[in-house]
C-alpha cells in the first residue's frame, strides 16, 4: 500500500480501538492504550474521546476505558448480514439442485 494513503491518526485511532480489547470487560488504563499506540496520553485521549463520541468506547465509572455495546451492535449487524447471505446461497444451491433433477 501506497505510504500517500497512511494517516498516522487513523492508524493511531485503529490501534487505541484494538487496546480496549485487551481486557473488554474490566477495561484498560488511559496509561495502557498510551503505551501501546506509542503516542502520549494526551493524544491516547483525544482517541479515545473521539471513539467514545462514535459510541465505540466508553469510561467506565473507576475511570477504565473499554469497548462499548456499540460494537456489540456492529457485530450482531454484520452476523445478521452474513446469515442472509448464507440463506441465499442456500436457496441458489437447492434451486441448481432442482434444476439438474429436471
Amino acid at each position: 500500500m501506497s505510504a500517500n494513503y497512511r494517516c498516522i491518526a487513523q492508524e493511531r485511532l485503529l490501534i487505541a480501538m484494538r487496546a480496549l480489547f485487551d481486557s473488554p470487560l474490566n477495561g484498560v488504563t488511559l496509561s495502557h492504550v498510551a503505551n501501546v499506540a506509542q503516542t502520549s496520553k494526551t493524544q491516547a485521549l483525544r482517541d479515545l474521546s473521539n471513539l467514545a463520541a462514535a459510541r465505540l468506547a466508553e469510561k467506565t465509572p473507576d475511570g477504565l476505558w473499554r469497548p462499548s455495546n456499540g460494537f456489540v451492535s456492529l457485530a450482531i449487524q454484520a452476523q445478521t448480514a452474513l446469515a442472509r447471505a448464507e440463506a441465499r446461497l442456500a436457496d441458489f444451491r437447492s434451486a441448481i439442485e432442482v434444476a439438474r433433477v429436471l
